[in-house]
Parts: C-alpha cells; sequence; structure tokens
C-alpha cells in the first residue's frame, strides 16, 4: 500500500491588509520530497501522525510537499498556484499510489479563490479520479464548504481548542483512509453548515458551551457505524460568501445516519449559540482593573489585533491609552511597524 502526503496550512484574517507570498512560508516551512518527513517524523503535527501508523501499519509514503505559514492575509494568486501546482505535479509523477492524506488548515483564502482548499481538493479529485481515497485533517476554525466536502471521502476536524491534538488527529485520518484501502470500512459523510459564527474567546474546549458539544459528538463516536464527527467553529475573520460554522460526520456507509448525526449536531450548536456571547472589556477599564491587581506580570490581549488569527499587530490603540492614562509603572508593549524599525536601523547606522 502506497498513500500520497501532503500538507499546506495558512489562516487567512481578510480584513488584514498583509498579503501572503511564498516567501511567508519560507519563513514557516516549505518542504518538498524527503524532506517531508525528515522534518515531521516523531513531531506532534498531523504529518507526524501519519508517518507514525505508516511506520507501525508498514505503509509506504510518498511525500509530495508540506508548507506551513503564519496566520495572515490573503495568500497571493501566484503564491496559491505554485502551491497548488507544485502539489499537482508531484502527484502526477508517481508511478502509482493508492490513497491521498492531506492536512489543511481550511480557513486559507487566495486572492482569487476565497474557498482555497476547496479549489486545490477539487483539482487533485480531477486529476486522480474517483477511485483513490482522499482524506483530509482540519483545523477546528475551517470554514468547511460543499466544495470541500463533495471531492473529500472523510473530513477530520481537531477536538481542542487550544490546539492539543495535532498529532492524534493525523493518527485518526491515517488510521480511516488504510481501513478504507482494506475494505474494513467504507467512509461515507454528510455536513450541516449553519448561519453562526461565535467569539473565539469563548470557544475553548476544555470547558463551556464548545466543551458540551464536543462531549456530544464524541459521545457518537461509540456508536456503530459512527466513524468520525467534527465541530467547525470557523476563523471569524472571514469577509466571503459562505462563512460559517458547520458539523462534519462519516459513518460507515450508511449516509442517512451520518446526515441525522450531522444535523443534530448542528441543532445543538445553534441551540447554544447565545451561551457564547460574551462582553470584552474597554481597553481603559482593563489597564485600570491592571493597576489594581498584585503581583505580575499582567497580560492583556488585543483581541481586535490578534496576531496568531491573523492581525497585522500594527494597533495603537492600546499604547493611546496607556499614554492617555499616564501610566507609571513598566510596561512592555508588541507594535508591529516595519518602517520605524528600518528608520531605527537607519539612524542606528548614522551615529556609527
Amino acid at each position: 500500500m502506497r498513500l500520497a502526503i501532503g500538507s499546506i496550512i495558512m489562516e487567512s484574517n481578510t480584513f488584514s491588509p498583509l498579503k501572503v507570498d511564498l516567501k511567508h512560508f519560507k519563513n514557516g516551512y516549505l518542504l518538498f520530497g524527503d524532506e517531508v518527513i525528515a522534518y515531521h517524523k516523531g513531531k506532534q503535527t498531523e504529518v507526524g501522525g501519519f508517518v507514525k501508523v505508516a511506520e507501525s501499519e508498514k505503509i509506504q509514503l510518498v511525500p509530495i510537499l508540506s508548507a506551513w505559514g503564519l496566520s495572515s492575509g490573503k495568500v497571493t494568486t501566484e503564491c496559491f498556484e505554485f502551491l497548488k501546482n507544485s502539489f499537482l505535479q508531484g502527484i502526477g509523477k508517481i508511478d502509482q499510489f493508492d490513497g491521498i492524506l492531506l492536512a489543511l488548515h481550511g480557513s486559507m483564502v487566495a486572492e482569487d479563490a476565497d474557498d482555497a482548499e476547496g479549489n486545490l481538493l477539487e483539482a487533485t479529485r480531477t486529476t486522480v479520479g474517483k477511485k483513490a481515497p482522499i482524506i483530509v485533517t482540519l483545523d477546528l476554525h475551517a470554514n468547511v464548504t460543499e466544495q470541500m466536502a463533495d471531492n473529500t471521502d472523510a473530513l477530520v476536524g481537531y477536538d481542542t481548542y487550544p490546539h492539543i491534538d495535532f498529532f492524534q488527529t493525523g493518527e485518526k485520518a491515517a488510521k480511516i483512509i488504510i481501513s478504507t484501502l482494506r475494505k474494513e470500512i467504507k467512509p461515507t459523510m454528510a455536513m450541516r453548515k449553519i448561519p453562526m459564527i461565535i467569539p473565539p474567546e469563548n470557544m475553548q474546549t476544555t470547558h463551556g458551551p464548545m466543551a458540551d458539544l464536543m462531549k456530544k459528538a464524541k459521545g457518537w463516536e461509540k456508536e456503530d457505524k459512527v466513524i468520525s464527527t467534527s465541530i467547525f467553529g470557523v476563523q471569524p475573520w472571514l469577509d466571503i460568501q459562505d462563512t460559517g460554522w458547520s458539523t462534519v460526520v462519516v459513518t460507515d456507509n450508511n449516509f442517512n445516519l451520518a446526515q441525522e448525526r450531522a444535523n443534530e449536531l448542528a441543532r445543538l450548536s445553534w441551540e447554544s449559540r447565545h451561551r457564547f456571547d460574551m462582553e470584552l472589556v474597554p481597553v481603559k477599564e482593563a489597564i485600570r482593573k491592571a493597576m489594581q491587581m498584585e503581583g505580575g506580570p499582567i497580560i492583556l490581549s488585543d483581541s481586535a489585533d490578534c496576531v496568531s488569527a491573523g492581525a497585522p499587530g500594527d494597533s495603537t490603540a492600546v499604547l493611546k491609552a496607556l499614554i492617555e492614562m499616564k501610566i507609571n509603572f513598566p510596561v512592555a508593549l508588541t507594535i508591529t511597524d516595519a518602517q520605524a524599525v528600518e528608520k531605527c536601523i537607519q539612524k542606528e547606522l548614522e551615529v556609527r
């Protein structure tokens, strides 16, 4: 048994003015061929999970590419086409393979492709045909689309936020594709999308409404014929068509059960929507509360300019409030300003 594997992971924030080019991925990692397994083997990544299962099952892997970039704005057309074509060309060069394992984010947006992953998966399905199963792992914040579902045999999402199950999700996907190729199961998938976007600050799976929903979903995986259940709470900073919460259920050759469970999970999610509501604290009020606390350090997070969700990190709102309030204790504040840094460098060089 031979499996083609790859990964392209980047989360877009369409409100960010920053563009993602190939250099952005190279600053993360951009690997080809044998570099993929050499890098991921032994690591707690989705591809690391692929490798671990393949080794234990004596399955041969054919690595194509692995790309990762920090969350940012839209991916340039040139960059996306390079990544997509590199993967497709890699597939085309393989003499023989039985299936494809892919690790994607699910909320990557390109300049000319709002549903970048759906675009990639459709092109992949067109290239390999319907015989080879395609199993894909996705981030819990994926914006799942019909284009993604129509061109894959199973979509498997993370179960945790904060995300600590990359490796386990990779293992799960690898076991599904191996069981499929051994004719032990026939993955049958259904999804349900609802018009809901929630604050990510209250999406954690350790407690609260998402934890309750995930517990219900994971309970169904113990049922006969249910292979995988996933909740995709979606990256909320996407100004594109068809953005929203989705549920995906994969069964063993039982579409009605898959759709029934996906619908039920979507219904429970919708009924829980108000439980996700939360009030963020205004900047000056947060600073005043911090000043009243003993000990430290005290950390304040600017949710609207969260770089880990793709924001540029250049907001001066907190700095402005600190100056206006005449704060008299030490503060470390990070602001992205490439032009200011360049001026400082030039000034330093002049002084020298």
